[in-house]
């Protein structure tokens, strides 16, 4: 449920930070941190042009399954270079 919910704010708004996010969610940097790591380990949520973007809401249910540490690093890294990567 918490996952749909942050899903939801992320689809009404242009989040660049982390930071924003928790502001709008009332909950801590690092629980949005932990799941967005969670979200783009499975394809759900992505950054395109430096803005956090939901992607698809099918893998939802695997949330936690695997989390990539450090994916978030890399697709800010992926948005300084203008790519991204392809999801199917």
């Amino acid at each position: 449920a918490d996952a749909h919910r942050l899903l939801d704010i992320l689809e009404q708004g242009r989040y660049k930070s982390i930071r924003e996010i928790a502001q709008d969610t009332g909950k801590s940097r690092q629980w949005v941190y932990i799941y967005l790591e969670a979200l783009a380990s499975i394809e759900v949520v992505d950054l395109r042009q430096h803005i956090y973007m939901v992607i698809s809401r099918k893998n939802v249910p695997k949330i936690g399954r695997k989390v990539q540490k450090g994916i978030l690093g890399q697709l800010r890294n992926l948005n300084k270079v203008g790519y991204y990567r392809l999801l199917d």
